[in-house]
């Protein structure tokens, strides 16, 4: 099968919108998790229920932590396919393996779980939501 530079742009753009899908969902996680937890420690305070409550919140916002950290790792695998398939194409453009949204082959240390935990958009949110549920509690 033949492919050109419009199917080339084509597939460049597929991966792009995937890119942009997984930032927006991140971005939204981050607006459920203060939404609930928020709802969660405000209707403890109000009703003045069990301190379990605050456990249970602490554990949503590792859920959400764990989610967003999903998301964001999908999102730089995809990346990396984008910069794979970009140095690809301008050097042989017979070389793209076009509409392939494999990114198995993709990995790289910036993608393990735990880089991806530690990075600026994850660790202070959620711990910051956690000393906040902390301090609430005690």
């Amino acid at each position: 099968m033949c492919f050109d530079k419009e199917d080339f742009k084509t597939y460049l753009s597929m991966i792009q919108e995937v890119i942009s899908r997984m930032a927006n969902n991140s971005f939204l996680v981050k607006g459920w998790a203060i939404t609930i937890i928020s709802a969660i420690l405000s209707f403890a305070a109000a009703k003045k229920l069990n301190p379990s409550i605050y456990f249970m919140a602490a554990t949503v916002t590792i859920a959400f932590c764990i989610i967003d950290c999903f998301y964001l790792r999908t999102e730089k695998l995809y990346r990396n396919l984008y910069k794979k398939v970009v140095n690809e194409g301008l050097e042989d453009l017979s070389q793209v393996r076009f509409f392939d949204l494999d990114i198995s082959n993709c990995k790289d240390k910036n993608t393990r779980f735990i880089n991806i935990f530690f990075a600026n958009s994850i660790w202070p949110l959620y711990l910051t939501i956690l000393i906040g549920i902390l301090f609430i509690a005690l």
